[in-house]
């Protein structure tokens, strides 16, 4: 018999099996059961748990991560302030954070998929009548893309993320796949580094949280932009990581100039939260140097992929990264309809431009939305 229940915390669900269904039907470290425990631990947002989880006869068939989002730093940047047309104060249930790389319903066929998918849409509806139904990172090669635009969801380009894929077993080999020009560019940025006096240090489970967050607090300064994480933010994540937490603190002549928590979990390494001191960039180097350690810790330790995550397109395709369009995809009641649509084309809009400005083709489907609302909802 297959059954598909709600649960308001993570925490009770066995953790492998949850993990293994992750595993199988492929999900990211952000989907884990970790990760997910670390975002319902943390002061920092204030989310309350509405996770599906699709069963049959003992096994997990599927599973939806959700959050109904009363506050994240993130999201509320995306919401108000990146770009100039707004969503507005509805609240939202979000599958399932803008801290995340990636949103998906992650199930083992489709026919699993889409009734996880309705049983989406069924909670959906019986949440606030003026709340905003949002995956806001969906892959461009998942099938929920096309299921949302089916389901009346308005669509739009946000942003790619960056991923290396990691065959090689070791450094060298990876250097030496690269063409000549960006293997001598590379190569002469970390001699250049080195005879500056720059160290790293990688270090598993155990963290210097106050320099990271220190650090992390400087470079959102430098940017205008709200901080992200707090000191019990990375705690929380450091606490359920154990050694899957990394921190890779690299060093100027011995003081501390760049911290960078990554998660190594699932077969992929995702360095999800740096910061450094801008002033000492031009002498020592240190973010160029960060994805080369970054690389040589994936690669040996037999890891498939890193996960560079969004934007900053230049560096990280120096390095050999594909990007992976991800779209925001919106169900609202006919109150919100016209702001999020205007959201969406805006956000749509500014990705578009952030790829033209480094050379990189935008995807074909652009900002979109379909008649069928009353698909979704007839609230």
């Amino acid at each position: 018999m297959t059954t598909v229940r709600v649960v308001h915390d993570i925490g009770d669900v066995d953790p492998g099996s949850w993990d293994t269904a992750v595993s199988r039907y492929g999900g990211s470290v952000y989907h884990r059961h970790a990760w997910l425990r670390s975002v319902e631990a943390a002061a920092m947002v204030d989310v309350e748990a509405r996770h599906l989880v699709l069963e049959a006869d003992g096994r997990v068939l599927g599973v939806a991560p959700l959050y109904l989002t009363r506050r994240c730093p993130k999201l509320e940047m995306f919401r108000r302030h990146y770009v100039s047309a707004g969503i507005g104060d509805a609240s939202m249930l979000v599958g399932h954070s803008m801290y995340a790389q990636s949103s998906d319903v992650l199930a083992a066929g489709e026919r699993e998929r889409r009734l996880l998918l309705q049983e989406v849409l069924a909670l959906w509806q019986g949440e606030a009548a003026d709340q905003i139904l949002a995956f806001p990172l969906v892959p461009e090669s998942s099938p929920l893309l096309a299921e949302l635009c089916q389901h009346g969801f308005t669509t739009g380009l946000l942003s790619c993320t960056n991923l290396l894929d990691t065959p090689w077993d070791s450094f060298a080999g990876y250097l030496a796949h690269l063409p000549g020009p960006k293997r001598r560019n590379i190569v002469k940025g970390i001699r250049r580094s080195e005879r500056a006096g720059v160290t790293a240090e990688v270090r598993r489970g155990d963290a210097d949280l106050d320099l990271l967050a220190s650090m992390v607090r400087r470079t959102a300064e430098r940017h205008g932009s709200p901080v992200f994480f707090d000191v019990g933010f990375l705690a929380a994540v450091v606490k359920e990581f154990g050694p899957a937490a990394v921190t890779v603190t690299v060093y100027g002549r011995g003081k501390p100039v760049l911290s960078c928590l990554a998660l190594d979990a699932g077969g992929e390494v995702a360095p999800w939260c740096i910061g450094f001191d801008y002033d000492s960039l031009e002498e020592f180097g240190q973010y160029n140097y960060l994805y080369s350690e970054l690389i040589r810790f994936t690669v040996e330790n037999g890891r498939k992929q890193v996960n560079f995550g969004r934007s900053t397109y230049y560096i990280k395709r120096k390095y050999g990264c594909r990007q992976r369009p991800v779209y925001a995809a919106m169900a609202a009641p006919p109150t919100a309809r016209d702001s999020v649509e205007t959201w969406i084309s805006a956000i749509d809009t500014h990705a578009r431009a952030e790829l033209y400005k480094v050379g990189l083709p935008a995807p074909a489907v652009r900002h979109g939305t379909t008649e069928g609302y009353a698909m979704v909802a007839q609230r």
